[in-house]
């Protein structure tokens, strides 16, 4: 019989994924499924809080999620000051 080669699957790499998110059945949504694709998730309840978190984290954040429409800075405000960093 010919031998079975096992397919080794390439290990995934996770992101660092920033939430910024006001609604907290969303932000426990979104941190679930992508926790449970094995991503380290930070939640943030607004564009401010969102900002500071990159201001010092910048260079470990991959991927940030970002609610349009949050008390402080909107989502919308929150991309335009990420430009001028």
């Amino acid at each position: 019989a010919p031998e079975i080669e096992q397919i080794q699957r390439p290990k995934e790499r996770f992101l660092r994924i920033l939430v910024a998110e006001d609604n907290k059945v969303n932000q426990m949504v979104l941190e679930g499924i992508l926790k449970n694709a094995g991503h380290q998730v930070y939640v943030v309840d607004d564009g401010d809080l969102a900002l500071d978190f990159i201001s010092q984290n910048a260079h470990e954040t991959d991927l940030l999620i970002v609610d349009k429409n949050m008390p402080g800075c909107s989502g919308d405000e929150m991309v335009k000051a990420l430009r001028f960093m």
